[in-house]
């Protein structure tokens, strides 16, 4: 399945309600922010492989988040 999701609030959107979600690609999306993720880490319990790249406002507080709600063999990428 291909969502063209580009900004936090149709993310946290789109965590909120595709919480089955394993893949996420949202790489190249500018837009996407620290809140992006603390609603993916609250929300997405089965998601295992995230691509940040040139995800410019993503920090690295966000992915600390993403590890600590999700123990195990997890891909982030950034």
């Amino acid at each position: 399945m291909l969502v063209h999701v580009q900004h936090d609030a149709e993310q946290r959107t789109f965590a909120q309600n595709c919480r089955n979600i394993e893949v996420l690609n949202l790489n190249g999306c500018t837009k996407i922010t620290d809140s992006t993720c603390l609603s993916l880490s609250k929300f997405c319990s089965k998601l295992k492989h995230l691509d940040l790249t040139s995800c410019v406002s993503v920090t690295n507080h966000s992915l600390k988040a993403l590890s600590i709600q999700r123990p195990g063999p997890r891909h982030w990428s950034d």
